[in-house]
């Protein structure tokens, strides 16, 4: 496995007790090409020059969140190893932390927006990276900034469970029930993807669109211009509901313990109000480890426009 792509799951022991990042040694990733090398050693330059700049919680997402500096080589990768777009790139995603606060997002806050399981995290792939499951046809809300906020609070619930050596996530996007009453407003699609490829990169395994109706077709020509191209090949879809069709489609992705009923699989994966209470305990967990980095007690309401 490449070296600049291993993680472990106590970025915690990385921080002092302040919040700051403690002096620990990370291991230089390897790199088959000098251009690579010379490209993570300027980046990495750039970053400890604006270090004594950066908020405790900046400075963990870049040092602390993930090891041996995975957070850059997955900047870098994001933008084919170009140093100015790769730090851009990641500044951008900075000053989001910052203003979104994406981290004080709690899943007792996000109760209400998540009570139909219409995007929620759940279980692990053949190549043990987290699931998060999608279902546009279980829209309960009709509000864009909520549903903005639960997709962001599953997808960094996603990369807090990624285990040791992996650093991405699976999707699965039913599109079972899906009406154009479901569909979001293009804005929120917009902004659906540029938080994905400017503050995400390089986390998305595979994308499988189960179900996708006939209106799904306008909503995938509306959204699809602003994806970029590395993020379309990931996507994946299944236009049948045959089972034998449905098992071969998700084969590469899943065991057949692994799959949901709802896919035939055998893993009951029914999203009720007991999951979401697991969650929050989850949640709780996290929160307890980040608190020595942020102000925990303000609890996120709304982001800043």
């Amino acid at each position: 496995m490449d070296p600049a792509i291993i993680m472990t799951n106590t970025p915690e022991e990385a921080l002092t007790s302040n919040g700051r990042t403690a002096t620990v040694e990370p291991q230089r990733p390897q790199f088959t090409q000098a251009s690579e090398e010379k490209a993570f050693n300027e980046i990495l330059e750039l970053v400890e020059k604006d270090r004594p700049k950066l908020t405790r919680y900046q400075e963990y997402y870049v040092f602390g969140a993930e090891p041996n500096y995975h957070c850059l080589i997955r900047y870098l990768r994001a933008r084919d190893f170009d140093v100015k777009k790769s730090y851009d790139l990641l500044k951008s995603t900075l000053e989001w932390l910052e203003d979104f606060k994406p981290y004080l997002i709690t899943a007792s806050k996000m109760t209400k927006e998540a009570a139909t399981g219409k995007i929620f995290c759940r279980g692990f792939d053949k190549f043990n990276r987290p699931v998060v499951y999608m279902s546009p046809g279980k829209e309960n809300t009709y509000d864009g900034e909520g549903n903005i906020q639960l997709l962001v609070y599953s997808l960094f619930t996603a990369v807090a469970r990624m285990p040791p050596g992996v650093s991405q996530m699976t999707w699965i996007c039913n599109f079972e029930g899906y009406t154009m009453k479901n569909a979001p407003s293009l804005s929120v699609c917009k902004q659906t993807v540029s938080i994905l490829s400017s503050h995400f990169p390089e986390r998305l395994g595979v994308a499988l669109i189960v179900n996708p109706p006939k209106v799904f077709s306008w909503f995938w020509k509306l959204i699809s211009p602003f994806i970029p191209p590395v993020t379309k090949e990931k996507i994946k879809f299944c236009n049948s509901s045959k089972k034998e069709d449905m098992i071969e489609f998700f084969s590469p992705y899943f065991t057949l313990d692994m799959l949901p009923k709802d896919f035939n699989g055998n893993l009951d994966n029914t999203f009720t109000e007991a999951v979401w209470e697991e969650e929050k305990k989850i949640d709780d967990t996290r929160l307890e480890r980040i608190a020595h980095i942020v102000d925990v007690s303000e609890l996120y309401n709304n982001p800043k426009k």
